[in-house]
C-alpha cells in the first residue's frame, strides 16, 4: 500500500520552491559540485519529532547535500499536520511537511484570507519509511537481526457485562436522539467558518478569567465516528484478519442482524445494535475523541509557538448520534516553572441540551514578549 504526505509553501514562492525541491533531488543524486551564489535560506517545519519519516530531509542536511546546491535549509520538528499548516500559511516557516487533509482543512476554514493560500507537492512512499531503534550493545545492524525479537507488547484488558437491567429500567432515561432542520445545519456550518484561531498568544498579555476560544463539533454521524475510529484501527478489521480475531477471541465477536460476527465497535456507529445491546439512547462517540476536541481548543489557543505539556480529561456523560458539542475554557492560573511560562486552564464540552459531557484540566507552555 502507498501512503502521501504533501510538502507545502505559500503560492507566491510556488515555482521557486517546486524548481528547488526538483533540482535538489536530481543533483543530490547526481553528486554535482555546489553553486558559486549566495545559499538561499529556507526554513522547514516538520509535522512532528524527528523520526523515520523525517530522513527525507534530515539525511541530506548531514550530508551537507543542501549545502552543495546552495541552500541553507533549517529543519525544525513539529507538533502536528496542523501547526505545520498554520506556521507555513504565516509566514514562520517557508516549507513543511504535513498530512494533505490538514491543509485541506485549512484552506476552507481560510477562504477569505487568499495571503495565506498553500501549494503542495505531494510524495506517493513505495514502502512506509518507518524505522526501528535499538541500543547499540543491542548487536542489531540489519533488519535481518530482528528475526524473533519481541518489538514490543500491548497489554489490554476487557471486560464484557450483560446491560439487560439497564436496558429494560431505561437507566439513561428519555433522551431523544437530535433531529436538525437545514436551517439548524446552515447555522452549523456558519459557527465553523467563523473559528478562529491564535497565531501567536504571549505569556505576558494572558491573565486569569481569560476565555479560550469556543470550537464546534457535530453534529455527531456514523460515517465521522468511523473516520475517527480508523485511525486508531480498534477491531475495524473484515474478511481474512477479522476471521483470525474471530478465531482467537470468539467471545469479543457479537451476531449482527444477518447472523454474522462483528466486534462490539459498532455501538459507536449503530443506533439499533445499541439500543437493544446497552439499552442506550443510541450509538455514542469514542472518549478519546472529545478529548482529541479538547486538546484542539487549547492548541487553537495557545498559538504556534505555544506548547501544550499535559492535559487530563475525564467523561462524565454520552455523545450521542446527532449531538453538537461545543468545547470551550478559561485560564485558571499563570506560573513560570524551572524558568517556563506556563498557564493552566479548565476545559469542558457542553451539548445542545446544555449538559456538560466532558472536562479537563490543562497546563501550555507559551513564549514571552522579549
Amino acid at each position: 500500500m502507498k501512503t502521501a504526505t504533501p510538502s507545502m509553501f505559500p503560492c507566491e514562492h510556488a515555482f521557486r520552491y517546486l524548481v528547488l525541491a526538483a533540482a535538489t533531488a536530481i543533483f543530490c543524486a547526481a553528486g554535482l559540485p555546489a553553486r558559486a551564489q549566495a545559499p538561499t535560506k529556507i526554513r522547514f517545519v516538520l509535522d512532528w519529532r524527528f523520526e523515520g519519516p523525517s530522513a527525507l530531509f534530515l539525511l541530506p542536511k548531514a550530508k551537507k547535500y543542501f549545502e552543495q546546491e546552495g541552500l541553507d535549509v533549517t529543519v525544525d520538528s513539529g507538533t502536528g499536520s496542523g501547526a505545520a499548516v498554520t506556521r507555513v500559511a504565516s509566514g514562520a516557516y517557508d516549507m513543511g511537511f504535513a498530512d494533505i487533509s490538514a491543509m485541506i482543512e485549512f484552506l476552507a476554514s481560510n477562504q477569505q484570507n487568499p495571503g495565506a493560500r498553500m501549494q503542495a507537492v505531494f510524495m506517493l512512499y513505495d514502502y512506509s519509511p518507518a524505522a526501528v531503534f535499538a541500543l547499540k550493545k543491542s548487536g542489531i545492524t540489519k533488519p535481518s537481526d530482528l528475526n524473533g525479537k519481541k518489538l514490543g507488547l500491548r497489554n489490554d484488558t476487557w471486560a464484557r457485562f450483560e446491560r439487560h437491567k439497564a436496558r429494560d429500567t431505561k437507566k439513561y432515561g428519555e433522551i431523544t436522539l437530535a433531529k436538525w432542520t437545514p436551517d439548524e445545519i446552515k447555522r452549523f456550518m456558519r459557527e465553523y467558518r467563523d473559528e478562529k484561531r491564535a497565531t501567536e498568544r504571549y505569556w505576558d498579555d494572558v491573565k486569569p478569567g481569560d476565555p479560550l476560544n469556543t470550537i464546534i463539533k457535530g453534529p455527531l454521524t456514523p460515517t465521522a465516528e468511523i473516520a475517527f475510529e480508523s485511525y486508531f484501527g480498534i477491531y475495524l478489521v473484515g474478511n481474512k484478519v477479522a476471521a483470525n480475531l474471530y478465531d482467537k477471541h470468539p467471545a469479543l465477536m457479537l451476531p449482527n442482524e444477518q447472523g454474522v460476527p462483528e466486534p462490539p465497535q459498532r455501538v459507536h456507529w449503530d443506533n439499533h445494535f445499541t439500543q437493544n445491546l446497552l439499552g442506550l439512547p443510541g450509538a455514542y462517540d469514542l472518549g478519546p475523541e472529545r478529548c482529541s476536541w479538547l486538546i484542539q481548543g487549547m492548541t487553537d489557543w495557545i498559538g504556534d509557538n505555544g506548547f501544550l505539556r499535559r492535559l487530563e480529561a475525564r467523561y462524565l456523560k454520552f455523545n450521542y448520534m446527532g449531538d453538537v458539542t461545543w468545547g470551550k475554557g478559561r485560564v485558571t492560573d499563570k506560573l513560570e516553572r524551572d524558568g517556563l511560562a506556563l498557564v493552566r486552564c479548565e476545559l469542558e464540552c457542553v451539548n445542545h441540551r446544555d449538559e456538560v459531557t466532558a472536562t479537563a484540566v490543562a497546563e501550555a507552555e507559551l513564549p514571552r514578549r522579549k
